[in-house]
């Protein structure tokens, strides 16, 4: 039996439909859960069924169970010995291009006051030598924040917008959606938090051919000054992420609303602790190993796991710098 089939472009991408359904429909989704990072799926887009990782190893350097979670999965790990976000992902690949108009996503970023976690990147006019117009919507300080520069110019001619619009606190999970066209242009045209739909319309993009999930593509370098004239480093993104979709076309306030009223963002409140043992601890991610008094080795499971020594006396606990990803 034949099926009609409507193909269709927008902004430049071609999308194919069943004849008759002209809602806004999911491109690609990405689950980011405990199921997806045991089979070495994370990034298989599963309407598609393309990987947009390189391989499964480095998925499994990127990502890393949550203890206690189901759906949500973090990126990166933990702070770096300069209590820096660690910038090990290896989610800037050439397989990683997207495509589509809207963007809905689960996420609890990570705790580094100051530093800008990279959400996503949308990529505009092509440069010359990787020196493409780009739109950086990131996360700072628990507020969404974006960097806009113009292809062709300088590293650090980046332009820094506020939008005053800030995230769940205390730990929680968000649930948000972006739009990235509207009638008026390209960029991020609005945001929905909160059971609200914000209309920003930060639409500075000439083009949009694609777009990036939590960091830069390979060919892509910034350098950023603040207000103040000091060099500020735009980082991956580091924390929980859950149930990524991406969407053909702009969706409107109810169709936000449908999809994301589901989820409950008081689930899973605290900080995120990594459910994959190291040295026989469960790593209590952008501070320290949890240490009982007696300073005995711990089990590797539980909320209650404790660091302290390991087996040769080595004291695997501290301030964070170990690799809790690794044996």
């Amino acid at each position: 039996m034949g099926m009609l089939l409507k193909v269709y472009k927008h902004n430049g991408w071609c999308y194919v439909r069943s004849l008759g359904n002209i809602s806004p429909h999911p491109v690609a989704s990405f689950p980011f859960g405990r199921a997806q990072y045991q089979n070495s799926t994370a990034w298989q887009d599963k309407i598609t069924g393309r990987y947009v990782m390189p391989t499964n190893t480095e998925m499994r350097e990127t990502f890393n169970p949550i203890h206690g979670s189901d759906e949500g999965l973090l990126v990166n790990s933990y702070k770096t010995a300069t209590n820096k976000p660690g910038s090990l992902a290896r989610t800037s690949s050439q397989e990683s291009i997207l495509y589509g108009n809207a963007l809905t996503i689960r996420i609890k970023p990570g705790q580094f006051a100051g530093f800008p976690l990279i959400l996503c990147v949308l990529y505009g006019e092509k440069g010359d030598n990787g020196n493409d117009e780009l739109l950086i919507v990131a996360v700072q300080d628990l507020q969404i924040v974006t960097y806009y520069r113009k292809r062709n110019t300088e590293e650090n001619a980046v332009t820094k917008t506020q939008t005053g619009i800030y995230l769940n606190d205390n730990d929680r999970w968000s649930s948000i959606g972006l739009n990235f066209s509207s009638s008026n242009g390209l960029g991020l045209a609005g945001v929905y938090h909160r059971f609200s739909y914000h209309e920003l319309n930060i639409l500075p993009l000439n083009e949009l051919n694609y777009f990036w999930l939590f960091d830069f593509n390979t060919d892509t370098w910034v350098d950023y000054e603040d207000e103040n004239g000091n060099e500020d480093s735009i980082s991956p993104f580091n924390g929980g992420v859950a149930q990524a979709e991406v969407y053909s076309n702009a969706l409107t306030y109810p169709e936000f609303y449908a999809l994301l009223d589901k989820y409950n963002d008081n689930d899973d409140q605290g900080v995120i602790y990594i459910d994959k043992p190291s040295g026989g601890v469960i790593t209590k991610i952008y501070t320290e190993t949890k240490k009982v008094e007696d300073n005995a080795g711990g089990n590797g499971s539980g909320d209650n796991a404790s660091g302290g020594n390991d087996n040769n006396g080595t004291d695997i606990g501290g301030n964070g710098t170990q690799n809790p990803t690794k044996p």
